[in-house]
């Protein structure tokens, strides 16, 4: 350890003097301080004295490092244990033998002997540094080195330290900042209360990590509950601002309040000695019998150019945003607009309504209404989001073996990637006549009438059109046209029931085929559910269809592209090309999935008498012994049994049957769910009557006109 300060076994009492001279010359422009440490009686205990004569000093620009300076010989005058320091330029030999023999011999302890050698007379000698300016400019400080070699009697010469490269004479740049001031020195051995002594440095530390994690509020309160006060002891004659003493208190290891000087308290959080405007702050002007601090007073009253925020919402609602027909996680909450609605047109109507807000706003409280523009189609997996925040929070980048969150995220990427290699061998397979090969999806709502040109449809309530799209899988099967079955709102909705009724009339359509393989996403509204199970089951055993088995084959959540995405992109492309990209009513809708794709569809209407009562048939006591819907991957149902042929992975060879239908169930095909269709709301009939139907061609106004009212009573179950 290099500094005499520093050394632990001096047994010599040390008087300091530090002395501030002002020098003269165009190089000496800063402040010098010469170090004089002389011995005294050494049968004393220590007692170290300081005595500072500060001289005037010129009004000039400082440097860091003179600033510096002036902060170590400011700590030396409250208490700290400076180092011993000397000029970094190498004095010269005779003023250091004229300084050492100018010093008495110190008596120098018996033990522990250095291990870089015996210990010379020389061993604790101080030098008295006399600037000259012929040394010319001073580059920097550092400790004197306090031993010397046996074979030279003679203290090495001060290293000096290097100078920038540019040649200037300021201090290096500060580390980056972490956002909270560095705990600072303590008071030092001097202090009369010895705090340092009560509360050790690891302590101080802790105290240091939980002040700065509190909250600005828990902060105040911290400062009130750890500082008391009370009127000053003493009555001068001279008049005196000072009222009130402050008693400092911090808790030790053993959580017991042990009182500190301010300079303690204050370092120990990480404020200058000299700033205590917190405590004024949190204590008020005068000695009060408070049991709090005083509440905060910021944030009390609104701004007088706050927006309001209601205003902006209902107009975020007048464009009706639907919810999604997934049934993920967030769905519940989300909702989307159609393709032909964006902020920025949302933000256009909104000024022009003579509103006022940023671009900024109006996006972010569409972002808080939870609504969202994004295709379905194209969503990021949230297993594969949420894995990524967490390896860049808790493992640097890189994902963890003993991790249980990374090991799930890994099972489920090898899952993800297994369910997509057996969807790409089905792609590539040549599949015999008898076999079909199809993905299922519902395509994105589609409001109608679709008018992008015209702002009022934007802001009026309309129907929505439901396409749920059976697509061949792979190139080798083109020589099937994909089955398109649609429907409005007008004609049923897009429950459970509805969905399976879509399923019944693709299967009617391929009635002939032997073997129907389905790839299906995990919406549990459409498809894994045991509505649609116990209905396949009575469809497969039907003389409706003489297909032999029907088997459905699960995507792994979140990576659920498939062949039916690709067609609803087509879907969407054909409306965009239509002259002004409008499609007025249902049946132009239809003739656009139509002519899409290069016209390999055949489009399926579904008709009130179409949407069917299908029931749910599964036996609760029966099901609570098998594994759970989610955890299967592939479910077949064979004609001439009751029961599923399930795998709980893609790699398995061999179906495992599992009975989940009660006794009593009826293998039949139900009647039709309602005697007539559906219906929509009479305001919104009217509201489509009134704002658009007029801006139509004549010939499209008979199909809003011939919509069914539904009463608001009616069918309120099924919604």
């Amino acid at each position: 350890m290099s500094g005499f300060a520093e050394t632990p076994e001096l047994p010599l009492p040390v008087k300091r003097k530090i002395k501030k001279e002002d020098a003269s010359g165009d190089d000496l422009q800063k402040d010098l301080c010469v170090v004089r440490e002389e011995e005294n009686d050494t049968d004393l205990e220590y007692d170290c004295k300081t005595e500072i004569d500060i001289l005037p000093i010129r009004e000039q620009t400082l440097s860091p490092n003179e600033i510096k300076q002036e902060e170590e010989c400011s700590l030396e005058y409250y208490g700290h244990n400076v180092s011993s320091f000397t000029i970094s330029r190498e004095p010269t030999t005779e003023v250091i033998q004229r300084n050492a023999a100018s010093t008495p011999p110190a008596r120098l302890p018996e033990e522990p002997t250095p291990a870089f050698g015996p210990l010379t007379t020389l061993e604790h000698v101080l030098v008295s540094v006399v600037i000259d300016p012929s040394f010319g400019p001073l580059t920097a400080l550092e400790p004197v080195v306090s031993h010397a070699s046996a074979s030279n009697p003679v203290l090495p010469p001060a290293v000096p330290a290097p100078a920038p490269e540019n040649g200037s004479t300021s201090a290096p740049p500060p580390p980056e900042s972490t956002g909270r001031p560095p705990m600072r020195e303590p008071c030092g051995v001097k202090c009369r209360r010895q705090c340092s002594r009560k509360i050790p440095e690891d302590r101080r530390r802790e105290i240091w990590n939980e002040y700065w994690d509190m909250s600005y509020g828990d902060k105040r309160s911290f400062v009130f509950y750890s500082v008391s006060q009370v009127q000053k002891a003493k009555a001068f004659a001279n008049p005196s601002r000072r009222s009130r003493s402050f008693i400092y208190r911090l808790k030790d290891a053993d959580e017991i309040p042990r009182q500190v000087c301010k300079m303690f308290f204050l370092s120990t959080l990480g404020y200058h000695p000299a700033n205590d405007s917190l405590v004024f702050s949190v204590m008020g002007k005068e000695v009060t019998p408070a049991l709090a601090p005083r509440r905060d007073q910021r944030g009390r009253h609104e701004p007088a150019n706050k927006l309001d925020l209601r205003l902006l919402y209902a107009h975020i609602e007048s464009c009706h945003p639907t919810t999604s027909h997934y049934q993920r996680e967030h769905a519940p909450c989300r909702r989307y607009l159609p393709s032909d609605v964006s902020i920025k047109l949302m933000y256009a109507d909104y000024i022009e309504k003579g509103n006022h807000c940023s671009y900024e706003t109006y996006r972010k409280a569409v972002k808080s209404k939870n609504i969202s523009f994004t295709k379905l189609g194209e969503e990021e997996c949230e297993s594969c989001l949420l894995q990524d925040q967490h390896v860049r929070a808790d493992h640097q980048g890189e994902a963890s073996v003993n991790c249980t969150q990374c090991e799930r995220w890994q099972q489920h990427i090898s899952e993800a990637v297994e369910t997509r290699l057996h969807y790409r061998s089905d792609a590539d397979r040549d599949w015999p006549d008898d076999t079909s090969v199809r993905s299922v999806d519902l395509q994105k709502i589609i409001m109608l009438p679709r008018m992008p040109s015209v702002k009022s449809a934007v802001f009026t309530r309309r129907i929505s059109a439901y396409h749920e799209t059976f697509a061949p899988v792979g190139k080798k099967t083109n020589k099937n046209q994909t089955v398109s079955v649609v429907w409005h709102e007008g004609i049923a909705g897009r429950n459970v029931k509805e969905i399976t009724s879509a399923y019944g009339a693709a299967l009617e359509k391929e009635r002939d085929i032997k073997h129907i393989i389905y790839w299906v996403d995990n919406c549990s509204t459409h498809n894994r559910n045991w509505c649609l199970l116990s209905s396949l089951v009575s469809l497969v055993n039907s003389d409706v269809i003489s297909t032999e088995d029907i088997t459905l084959k699960f995507f792994e959540p979140g990576h659920t592209f498939m062949s039916a995405d690709s067609f609803h992109h087509g879907v969407e492309q054909e409306m965009r090309q239509r002259q002004g990209g409008v499609v007025y009513d249902f049946e132009d809708f239809v003739s656009v999935v139509a002519n899409s794709n290069s016209k390999k569809v055949e489009v399926i209407e579904l008709k009130n008498d179409g949407v069917r009562a299908w029931m749910d048939g599964h036996s609760a006591a029966k099901v609570e012994e098998m594994p759970s819907l989610t955890e299967l991957k592939v479910i077949q149902l064979r004609r001439g049994s009751r029961s599923m042929f399930v795998k709980t992975s893609h790699e398995e060879e061999d179906f495992t049957e599992l009975d989940f239908l009660q006794k009593e169930f009826k293998l039949c095909i139900p009647s039709a769910l309602r005697p007539q269709d559906w219906g929509i709301e009479e305001v919104k009939k009217m509201e489509i009557l009134n704002n658009l139907v007029p801006l139509m061609p004549p010939t499209k106004s008979f199909f809003w006109r011939s919509l069914t009212v539904r009463n608001l009573g009616e069918y309120k179950d099924e919604e």
